[in-house]
């Protein structure tokens, strides 16, 4: 698997599985995704220096997109975002990919933290992350609303590359 830098020519792809259900359950954003709005995203966002987004491939095929989003140099972290294939899901795609972004974090962004915020419920992306060594780091209580209308609590997760690097043996 490689990262590179989301291009104009992935984003119907990007546009087509954040439309799936798979992807927009468990993320905060409104549906339907289109793609001419993209494609003003894609163009406000490729200046900026607090994110970076990303395309995840494997033998050249679009596997994953990601991002490291609210860099924070001062700091040295940056919170992390990441989709599979919705019809790959469950097939170890996320954990390769959220490895790979662990590296590529620390190693080339030169973060010292990486982390993310979950739905309390959005197991596979917690257990995806929880293998790559992040911890709960707090809980934010009845944070968003639930397709069903209820409130509901989102997780903190936190990785350091301290952790990260003990955890990876280098």
């Amino acid at each position: 698997m490689i990262i590179r830098r989301i291009q104009k020519e992935d984003l119907p792809i990007r546009v087509a599985w954040m439309n799936n259900p798979k992807v927009y359950s468990s993320m905060h954003f409104d549906v339907p995704i289109l793609l001419e709005n993209t494609f003003k995203w894609y163009e406000n966002n490729l200046q900026k220096t607090n994110r970076l987004d990303i395309t995840i491939l494997d033998e050249d095929e679009i596997v994953a997109f990601g991002g490291y989003t609210s860099i924070d140099s001062k700091v040295g972290k940056a919170e992390t975002y990441l989709f599979a294939d919705p019809i790959k899901q469950h097939c170890g795609i996320g954990t390769k990919a959220k490895m790979l972004m662990c590296q590529y974090g620390f190693e080339v962004l030169g973060l010292n933290k990486l982390y993310f915020v979950a739905n309390e419920d959005n197991y596979p992306i917690i257990r995806v992350n929880e293998k790559c060594g992040f911890i709960q780091e707090g809980r934010l209580r009845k944070e968003y609303v639930a397709s069903d209308g209820t409130l509901k609590d989102m997780l903190y997760y936190g990785l350091l590359k301290s952790d990260w690097k003990k955890q990876n043996k280098l």
